[in-house]
């Protein structure tokens, strides 16, 4: 990404990173909205791809995080820098992007490189197995969305950093959630 930006004379604001007026009105805002598609993710989206596809998302990786602090901020540090920024920065700024440079920006054209940018975002994280990667992909559409709705790619950044935070926690305290039904 960084060496494509730098031959095409490109800067930071070309692949979303765009000033924001109220920094902790765009934080406050995107923190309700994680909680509330975390609440949409466990108790609607996992459940249903658990009974389709007769699997759990692997959470395998997160058991010895119960009840450890330093491994919680440990966790909680990785998944600001890596997934919230890096991971967000490179699906749904980058390469979502470059995708609109080929389809467009307009309408069902930007909507088929959210979906595109989403799906290889999804694949990702095939770690997690079936249900890892259908839910990510999912929330990389729901990144997209933050990203046009909030004119900037700071507000999916901080989505993804407060959804990996919560779901952190979450194990921290009481062990995977695989669904709230």
């Amino acid at each position: 990404m960084v060496l494509s930006l730098m031959v095409r004379r490109a800067g930071l604001s070309t692949v979303g990173f765009h000033r924001v007026r109220h920094p902790w009105a765009l934080a406050a805002k995107t923190l309700g909205l994680a909680a509330a598609w975390t609440l949409v993710d466990i108790g609607l989206l996992k459940p249903i791809e658990n009974h389709l596809t007769g699997t759990r998302q692997d959470m395998s990786m997160f058991l010895s995080l119960r009840g450890n602090v330093t491994m919680l901020l440990a966790w909680i540090a990785l998944a600001w820098v890596v997934a919230g920024l890096g991971e967000t920065v490179a699906f749904v700024g980058y390469v979502q992007t470059r995708v609109t440079e080929v389809v467009g920006r307009t309408g069902v054209r930007l909507a088929v490189a959210a979906v595109l940018s989403s799906l290889l975002f999804g694949l990702l994280h095939t770690e997690y197995g079936i249900v890892g990667v259908t839910v990510s992909a999912v929330n990389g559409i729901f990144y997209c969305v933050l990203r046009y709705r909030y004119g900037t790619l700071w507000a999916p950044i901080l989505a993804h950093g407060f959804i990996d935070t919560i779901g952190l926690v979450g194990v921290f305290l009481i062990g995977p959630v695989y669904g709230l039904w």
